[in-house]
């Protein structure tokens, strides 16, 4: 659309411009130039969709296939693609105008400039394209995408710990409604607005059970209503739920430590050996984590934004399994990631003044058993426990 009003722009003005100017330019060399783009940005679209999909299985392979959104919506990738496509479109659709007379014989000035911004605006898309797609494949970049993606996910949580609603534990343990029928599949959000108006307009209180990431089916309670609901209320409680066949990481913190995780067992993998990448990616997630332990151990009081509903938090010991149990597993047997797992714990049982230095404790003490096991030289024992007695302390002041 843009490229056709582009065209219709430059004849709008042709008048104007001739006016002022006085400048004409030979329908030859803007007939040049347009030939030029509608024979040849084709292929270069084609090419680069091609060269698109191969960065992007690179990118994904290299990685985790679960990286594969995050990749795919890369907004500087669709851009060059559109542009590519829309200077073709522009360059036919002018030809076309051309030849029916509507700019006439004697050539358009305003045609001719805008056609050579056009061509310059693909050579700088190009360049930046190219540059863009080298640093695609590339594993630090892709790790880089889910960390920034999940530090989103955190952020939301810590802005709204409990969706803006009362916290669980506060649920008094009376005998609720259950509400059911959700379809089967991974929760991906959850329009806590609409479960505040169910919840008020039928004066009662609702408890979300499930969160971002939970797998429900049709006979398993997502919700429960401290009073009975007429089924027209309880199937817009479901519809409040938006469920997918796959989890996704803007509302999902743990299944950004998930993918973190695989990250760094794919590099851990014999295949690849690469225990830097596991290091880096584990470094990735100790950051998430401990910014997240800091933040929520702030008290903070403030009304709920949605007093009607009872909704969990976000659990430690789920956060801590899904990044730290397939790390030490896979990365048992390496002295350098075994050492630096140590260390990481040691900075999440500071985090936060100790808020969960005993789950850090216990996942350290795990850990190091896994090593010992695994390690075969006594020196590299003896070393990876004098690193565990140090790294992560017993008590935290």
């Amino acid at each position: 659309m843009l490229s056709v009003a582009t065209t219709i722009f430059a004849f709008a003005i042709d008048p104007l411009v001739a006016h002022y100017l006085s400048l004409q330019i030979p329908r030859a060399a803007t007939e040049t130039m347009l030939n030029i783009l509608a024979s040849s940005m084709l292929a270069v679209t084609t090419f680069s969709l091609s060269t698109m999909i191969s960065g992007f299985s690179a990118a994904t392979s290299n990685v985790t296939p679960r990286a594969t959104p995050l990749v795919t919506e890369d907004r500087t990738a669709q851009n060059a693609i559109s542009i590519f496509l829309g200077s073709f479109l522009f360059g036919v659709t002018s030809l076309v105008l051309m030849n029916l007379g509507v700019f006439g014989e004697k050539g358009s000035f305003a045609l001719f400039v805008v056609t050579v911004v056009i061509m310059l605006w693909i050579v700088v898309t190009f360049l930046h394209w190219m540059d863009h797609l080298a640093a695609l494949v590339r594993v630090d970049v892709t790790t880089a995408r889910v960390e920034r993606a999940c530090l989103d996910a955190f952020a939301k949580w810590l802005k709204h710990p409990h969706f803006g609603g009362r916290p669980t534990e506060e649920w008094e343990p009376a005998q609720g409604f259950a509400v059911t029928g959700a379809a089967q599949g991974y929760v991906q959000h959850v329009d806590v607005g609409i479960i505040e108006a169910v919840a008020a307009r039928n004066d009662t209180v609702i408890r979300l059970i499930v969160v971002p990431g939970s797998y429900v089916h049709s006979r398993m309670m997502v919700m429960e209503s401290r009073d009975a609901l007429d089924d027209g209320e309880m199937e817009r409680l479901v519809e409040a739920l938006t469920i997918a066949d796959r989890r996704h990481f803007s509302n999902d913190p743990r299944f950004g430590m998930i993918v973190l995780a695989e990250v760094a067992s794919r590099a851990l993998s014999p295949a690849i050996n690469d225990p830097g990448t596991a290091i880096a990616a584990l470094a990735a997630g100790t950051r998430l984590l401990a910014n997240w332990i800091e933040v929520s151990s702030e008290k903070v009081t403030s009304e709920p934004l949605h007093p009607h509903v009872y909704a969990p938090g976000l659990n430690a010991d789920d956060l801590f399994d899904d990044l730290i149990r397939p790390i030490a597993r896979d990365g048992a047997g390496l002295l350098e990631v075994a050492i630096r797992l140590q260390k990481m714990l040691g900075v999440l049982a500071l985090a936060g003044d100790g808020a969960h230095a005993a789950l850090a404790r216990k996942h350290a003490d795990a850990a190091l058993e896994r090593s010992l096991e695994a390690l075969s030289l006594p020196e590299d024992k003896a070393l990876l426990q004098e690193v565990a007695r140090d790294a992560v302390p017993k008590t935290v002041p």
